[in-house]
């Protein structure tokens, strides 16, 4: 997302993850950081299936700002079940973020989150702009794969 990784949150351990801390994520940490860029460069946003994301709170929240630019579960446009090799954060991002965790080897969750907070901070804005520009060449692939398995295809 214009060469940064957008936002690193970790919910506190004593937290359960429901619709409600979802949505008060959405509304008071991610739409104020993404609110200026998010409206005036169209962006997507992009979440899988777990159901404290497909609230219809959730949903009806991420529709009225980023409209018909919403990929989940219950949208038009539907997240494919199983398919992390679409998502740049799962096919780049966590795999290098998870190598450096490994390299610290860190003994708190609070050392783990200021690792990779500061991992994504710090990450090469030419990297993330190539694994962005990756995901159209991912999305052809598995259109040229009838939504079926592809990473075989990719080179």
């Amino acid at each position: 997302v214009d060469g940064q990784i957008p936002i690193v949150h970790a919910f506190d351990k004593s937290q359960t993850v429901n619709g409600a801390c979802y949505l008060a994520l959405l509304k008071e940490v991610v739409w104020p950081a993404l609110r200026y860029r998010a409206t005036r460069k169209g962006y997507w946003w992009m979440q899988d299936g777990a159901p404290a994301h497909c609230t219809g709170l959730a949903k009806n929240f991420l529709i009225e700002k980023f409209q018909d630019r919403v990929i989940s579960r219950g949208t038009p446009i539907i997240w494919p079940a199983h398919s992390p090799d679409l998502n740049p954060l799962d096919f780049h991002f966590w795999g290098v973020a998870q190598h450096q965790v490994y390299q610290e080897h860190l003994e708190t969750i609070e050392s783990l989150i200021d690792c990779v907070k500061s991992f994504a901070a710090r990450y090469d804005n030419t990297v993330i702009e190539r694994m962005a520009a990756n995901v159209v060449k991912r999305a052809k692939l598995c259109l040229d794969a009838n939504g079926g398995h592809f990473q075989h295809l990719l080179k």
